[in-house]
């Protein structure tokens, strides 16, 4: 696998669901929050419309799925693996999906030490090599940046996540 991503879940909690079709059932509220470390791996677009929204679902869906330390059975990467037969189980894992902030890396020491005490600025694409130093120098194809989302949910479609910094070869 080639590592494009290094992500993280900040938070993990129940969540109530906003819809009476959903009431009662142990929704999942998350905030996953990834860097690019790939020079072709970008974000997908937070634009208006339901297209943007779909690339969204389905690029944090991949993100969780790879770093679900529980995965076996395959049905959640296999779903978002296939774009055409998947929407709807994409749709109904991932009801609800907001980008929260998006920050682009900066090449200068300043840019590292203002944010020095993020989990990005510490955690390794590979064993003994920081995020700072990987990404030494600009990309000439997609820009270097760091994506967090708020995402809901379905009970069971993330069993065990990762409390550690993973890597990921998410796309959408």
């Amino acid at each position: 696998m080639s590592t494009l991503y290094v992500a993280c879940v900040l938070e993990h909690h129940p969540a109530t669901a906003d819809t009476e079709s959903t009431a009662g059932v142990g929704w999942e509220r998350m905030v996953i929050e990834c860097v690019t470390v790939h020079p072709d791996a970008g974000l997908p677009d937070c634009g208006d419309g339901q297209e943007p929204l779909d690339a969204q679902r389905r690029f944090v869906l991949r993100l969780l799925a790879d770093g679900d330390e529980a995965t076996g059975d395959g049905t959640a990467e296999q779903a978002a693996a296939c774009p055409d037969l998947a929407d709807d189980f994409v749709m109904a894992a991932v009801p609800a999906v907001r980008r929260l902030r998006v920050i682009d890396i900066g090449f200068d020491d300043g840019f590292w030490q203002k944010h020095e005490d993020e989990w990005w600025a510490r955690a390794d694409v590979v064993p003994g090599v920081p995020v700072r130093e990987w990404l030494a120098e600009p990309s000439d194809s997609c820009p270097y940046q760091v994506a967090a989302f708020e995402v809901r949910l379905r009970p069971g479609v993330l069993r065990r996540p990762r409390r550690e910094a993973y890597g990921s070869a998410a796309y959408w």
